[in-house]
C-alpha cells in the first residue's frame, strides 16, 4: 500500500489515505497511533482536475468542529456507484478529537446519509 495523501485534522489527529490501485484505505491516527482503518476494494479516491485527492468538508448538526467526507468511486460501476467515508469528532465540542471514521453503507451516498451518522 502506498500513502497518497495525509491531512492534519487537529493537533493530535491525522487522516492518511492509501492505495494499491485496487484498494482505497482510509486510516485515522490519534497521538501518532493508528486508531481506526477501513477500506474497500475496486475503488479509487476521487480527484480534482489537477489530480489531487478530494477531501470534502461539511458542518452538520450542532458540532463546532468541521466534519470530512472522503469520497471514492467504484472502478467498475456502470451507474456511478461511490463509497464515502465520514470523519468527525466523537465529541461535538472537542474538535481535536478523538475522531470517528465510518464507511457509509450505500452505493449512492448523499449529504442526508452523512447527517445520519454525525451526532
Amino acid at each position: 500500500m502506498q500513502q497518497v495523501a495525509a491531512f492534519s485534522l487537529g493537533e493530535n489527529t491525522e487522516l492518511r489515505l492509501l492505495t494499491d490501485s485496487n484498494l482505497s484505505q482510509v486510516e485515522l491516527y490519534y497521538g501518532g497511533e493508528l486508531q481506526e482503518l477501513v477500506g474497500t476494494t475496486n475503488t479509487l479516491f476521487v480527484t480534482d482536475d489537477k489530480g489531487r485527492i478530494v477531501l470534502d468538508t461539511v458542518h452538520l448538526g450542532d458540532s463546532l468542529a468541521t466534519q470530512y467526507i472522503v469520497p471514492t468511486y467504484d472502478r467498475s460501476s456502470t451507474y456511478g456507484a461511490e463509497v464515502w467515508y465520514v470523519v468527525y469528532p466523537y465529541c461535538s465540542n472537542d474538535p481535536d478529537g478523538p475522531w470517528n471514521l465510518v464507511k457509509l453503507p450505500t452505493d449512492r451516498p448523499s449529504i442526508e446519509d452523512v447527517a445520519r451518522y454525525i451526532k
